[in-house]
């Protein structure tokens, strides 16, 4: 199957909140209190988008009691980045999951820019987003649904 070509990607970022630690907590930050979350979505649209949501936090384990720990969230924002691809097949919804790889793989490249610079200032940009393994990711959220090395979107 041969890899399809798509226009600049476009990011939209659907929610956003960033807080500043110092104001809020008041205590000095230790980074091993920091729990970070990532989450991912994929979809395929008519009119020939490849959709990827995205959500990250970052959050600070505030206190630990016998009920359970309380997290401040420091960061989270979610994020949609589109690919319209250019001349898919006709109602093409089978995609190589090394392509869809590559997809996920540049959103993220995307959001990291778009972190380290909407935190520039805060304590949470000492932090920066890991590394992903976006073959793995995808191959471990939808190992359901690939065959053959080959992803088949629903056809919502």
């Amino acid at each position: 199957m041969k890899n399809i070509q798509y226009k600049v990607p476009r990011l939209k970022t659907v929610n956003i909140e960033l807080r500043d630690f110092d104001y809020y907590i008041g205590k000095k930050f230790d980074a091993k209190k920091l729990d970070f979350d990532f989450d991912f979505m994929m979809s395929y649209k008519k009119l020939s988008n490849i959709e990827i949501f995205i959500h990250v936090q970052y959050a600070y384990l505030d206190k630990k009691t016998k009920k359970g720990e309380t997290f401040f969230p420091v960061y989270h924002s979610d994020h949609i980045v589109n690919f319209e691809l250019i001349k898919p097949a006709k109602n093409q919804k089978t995609f190589e999951v090394d392509y869809l790889a590559h997809l996920l793989g540049t959103a993220i490249i995307m959001i990291k820019g778009y972190y380290d610079n909407i935190t520039r200032g805060y304590i949470i940009n000492k932090h920066p987003l890991p590394v992903f393994n976006p073959t793995e990711m995808i191959n471990l959220k939808y190992e359901d649904l690939i065959k053959k090395n080959l992803l088949t979107f629903s056809s919502k």
